[in-house]
């Protein structure tokens, strides 16, 4: 019931405006019913208040990436694959903020660094390759293919298609977007930016259906 909770925590707001929690928990919220405008102020009033909150920095990250503001993307994307290392799909969102900042050779350079810590079978390790080198990319879409991991398939398949929207291979990207939209459940990241990809290409009757 988010609309519920975000009026408990609108109330918990009025009460101490001081208190970064009700921000951050409004904030939750109203991402989770898709007021993305509302969810986003919120999370940007959180970190004001609280600048190490880091679960918000991956929700401001992905909607400052939504709205084309990339360099906070990168930063926000930045800092939390530097906190936790281990997340190799922040490594890919920070490579490609810095892509749409034509500053794709520092996108190259930190994903060469962070590859090092990804094992080779993982197909996050040939989706990075693929950022790294183009060249790769026929390796990559094959290893996709043969993905068993339907969720992983449907994560990875969105950074395939960022990558080859970005070089401009539109037609492939949206194929590789609607795979996204049908292998992966509600409360991924990679599926509401795919979702949010397509709809720049959609008709509003399609989006209606």
């Amino acid at each position: 019931h988010y609309g519920a909770a975000a009026e408990d925590f609108t109330e918990a707001i009025r009460i101490n405006a001081d208190r970064f929690l009700g921000f951050a928990l409004r904030a939750r919220a109203y991402d989770a019913d898709d007021r993305y405008d509302e969810a986003f102020a919120d999370y940007r009033q959180t970190l004001l208040l609280q600048p190490d909150y880091y679960p918000a920095w991956p929700p401001v990250a992905v909607l400052y990436f939504m709205r084309d503001e990339y360099e906070q993307s990168y930063r926000y994307f930045r800092q939390e694959y530097d906190r936790d290392s281990s997340r190799d799909d922040y490594a890919l969102m920070a490579a490609l903020s810095l892509e749409y900042l034509d500053r794709a050779d520092e996108a190259r350079t930190f994903l060469s660094d962070a590859i090092r810590s990804v094992p080779t079978d993982s197909l996050f390790y040939d989706v990075m390759r693929y950022y790294i080198s183009p060249g790769y990319e026929s390796t990559a879409l094959n290893k996709l293919g043969n993905e068993q991991s339907i969720v992983v398939k449907g994560r990875v398949s969105f950074y395939m298609g960022a990558q080859l929207e970005f070089l401009g291979r539109v037609r492939t990207a949206q194929a590789l977007y609607m795979e996204v939209e049908s292998l992966l459940p509600r409360g991924h990241m990679e599926l509401r930016l795919a979702s949010w990809q397509m709809s720049a290409y959609r008709s509003p009757e399609e989006d209606e259906r």
